[in-house]
């Protein structure tokens, strides 16, 4: 008899970056970490901060426990003032991991398949993997050296079918995309108004969209007329810069009777979970009311150290700051490109990318390869824009040392 289920496989070692990473860690030598999205570090907010959210949560332990499967609606309410969403189109879990767990459920059934796009978040396949669903992708293409940016081509472009005549339960965008940087534009918008399978917009990073949004993108997405359900997911952890606050949300859009049916059925879904810490509802108001100005300490943190990476790249034209639009890149991290095509000793046949991030490790610094992210150019590399700018400062000449192609 089988012990275990297949969606509990852990897959045995790792790439040979991951490898040597670890080799590095475990002996203790000097590693510059550039790829950190951790905004409690850094020096970025000042003491007063910590007490306040200090101060918020005491005071929410002191109130009862409520169970609410949708969560407190105190607390979606707070957060419909935030978003332009009314509370009852809002539904708060622990985590937007715990939520793309949640829609799984709600949205496909097992075996089934999801369509997610490519490059993104390493985390979402693994995610869907463990529901029982299997990942199929489709691209955002660069759009070259002109732009220097990318672009999603929408799946029903695309033979996402297979020849049993098989599709996608749903799909995922994320926008702005991680860790490209663009944000649905209006080609986008027009196309969700003709999509007729549900679509999960990951808007973790919607605050720091370049250029900023008109408005919050559920409100944007009210004003569509939408054909199928539409479910955007946000959280403390980006949104207000709280990754030790656990509590994420859905916002769900599109034809009434879609909306009612989804709620219901999250309802019945999360109410087996009831996830949400208390204290955390209870403090939602408040933590809101810090958001703005910890946003702005976050945009100023990632304006600099693009400004500080990109005057680099500038006497440097082996390396330059992809961007993903014309005004600026949105999220948190930044796909630097490189010309040359690199080897290793530790990876003789690997990926060039992953073989530039092994030199990189030799040299005390540590960035992403792109095939991380599944990016299919070999010649990109991932920092974080969230680096202390001590940190980046002093890594920007081993990292052009390192890239020099001269």
């Amino acid at each position: 008899m089988r012990m275990f289920s297949e969606r509990s496989i852990v897959g045995e070692g790792g790439n040979a970056w991951a490898e040597a990473r670890a080799r590095r860690r475990a002996a203790g030598l000097p590693l510059v970490d550039l790829v950190t999205t951790d905004p409690t570090r850094g020096g970025l907010f000042p003491e007063e901060d910590a007490q306040a959210f200090a101060a918020a949560l005491a005071e929410g332990a002191l109130a009862p426990y409520t169970p609410a499967s949708l969560g407190l609606f105190s607390a979606r309410e707070a957060l419909s003032d935030v978003l332009e969403v009314t509370p009852e189109r809002l539904v708060l879990v622990g985590s937007t991991s715990e939520a793309y767990s949640l829609l799984a459920k709600l949205l496909a059934d097992v075996p089934g398949r999801v369509a997610l796009p490519s490059p993104c978040y390493p985390l979402l396949p693994l995610l869907f993997a463990q529901e029982g669903l299997e990942s199929e992708v489709y691209p955002l293409v660069d759009a070259g050296l002109g732009s220097g940016g990318f672009v999603p081509v929408w799946p029903d472009a695309l033979a996402l079918e297979r020849r049993d005549g098989g599709e996608p339960s749903f799909l995922v965008t994320v926008s702005p995309a991680s860790p490209t940087g663009e944000s649905l534009d209006d080609a986008s918008f027009t196309w969700l108004t003709r999509c007729s399978r549900p679509v999960v917009i990951d808007a973790v990073f919607e605050p720091y969209a370049a250029p900023p949004l008109p408005r919050p993108l559920g409100a944007q997405l009210d004003a569509l007329p939408l054909r199928s359900l539409v479910v955007v997911l946000g959280g403390l952890s980006k949104f207000a810069g709280f990754p030790q606050a656990k509590l994420a949300w859905m916002s769900l859009h599109g034809p009434p009777a879609l909306v009612a049916e989804a709620r219901r059925r999250l309802s019945y879904l999360a109410d087996s979970l009831l996830s949400p810490s208390g204290p955390v509802q209870h403090a939602l108001p408040a933590l809101l009311r810090l958001a703005p100005q910890r946003q702005v300490r976050l945009k100023e943190r990632l304006a600099n150290n693009t400004l500080a990476l990109e005057q680099a790249c500038a006497s440097a034209p082996w390396l330059r700051v992809k961007h993903g639009s014309s005004a600026g890149t949105g999220g948190w991290y930044r796909v630097l490109e490189v010309p040359a095509v690199f080897s290793h000793r530790a990876a003789p046949g690997d990926r060039s990318d992953v073989a530039l991030a092994l030199d990189l490790l030799d040299a005390g610094l540590e960035l992403y390869p792109g095939d991380l992210f599944g990016f299919t150019t070999e010649r990109l590399l991932i920092l974080s824009a969230l680096t202390p700018p001590e940190a980046l400062r002093s890594s920007l000449p081993v990292l052009l040392g390192c890239v020099d192609t001269q």
